[in-house]
């Protein structure tokens, strides 16, 4: 959506609230932002998240944002009489191609899957996954309880992560995209599709 410049101070007030939220587990719609004295401590889900979470589980799956600066830059050859200066943005040890779709395995809708993702050789990046938001349960390695689980849509972190991505039951077939949010690394590489198979959610 377009917004328009009058709109961006309520815009970029309602991101720093919710990321104070985050911290809090409730809804920008249940604190009152002029109360500066208590905030809700209750855990508060959205419904329709919440339903995705009982989604059958469908195993786990390692993604890896990786970056080199070796030639050959992952599956790109190089016999040149020099080796030039080269940097390399790629998930799962290869660079963006559009025809090609990553494994081991294809995603089916109506499912649930635990994904790590893991930094080979780099560090800050910003997941994203088009079309669904994802579970984030441990950080670095550790796992988070159960009030301190969040939602995401982007997650910026210098460390690894797991997180349960929730595919809602669908009956066609489709593709998703995951790639890192920084245009920098986005743009010579660091990008996947995966395959997205029809199922409603009765069975893996």
């Amino acid at each position: 959506k377009c917004i328009s410049f009058d709109k961006e101070t309520n815009v970029a007030l309602i991101v720093v609230l919710d990321q104070e939220l985050a911290e809090t587990n409730v809804t920008i719609d249940e604190w009152d932002p002029t109360d500066s004295i208590a905030k809700p401590s209750k855990p508060v889900m959205d419904p329709y998240l919440e339903s995705l979470l009982d989604l059958p589980k469908a195993g786990h799956r390692i993604i890896t944002f990786d970056q080199t600066d070796e030639f050959p830059i992952f599956q790109i050859p190089y016999d040149g009489p020099f080796v030039p200066f080269g940097m390399g943005f790629g998930v799962n040890n290869k660079l963006f191609n559009p025809h090609y779709f990553h494994g081991p395995t294809d995603i089916v809708g109506g499912t649930c899957e635990d994904w790590t993702v893991k930094y080979v050789n780099t560090s800050f990046h910003t997941v994203h996954i088009h079309s669904v938001p994802f579970y984030v349960t441990s950080v670095d390695g550790v796992e988070l309880n159960e009030t301190e689980r969040f939602w995401r849509d982007t997650f910026a972190r210098r460390n690894n992560f797991t997180a349960t991505v929730c595919f809602p039951p669908r009956n066609v077939e489709s593709h998703i995209l995951v790639h890192c949010h920084m245009p920098q690394h986005q743009d010579i590489g660091m990008a996947a599709f995966y395959k997205l198979l029809p199922g409603n959610g009765s069975s893996t």
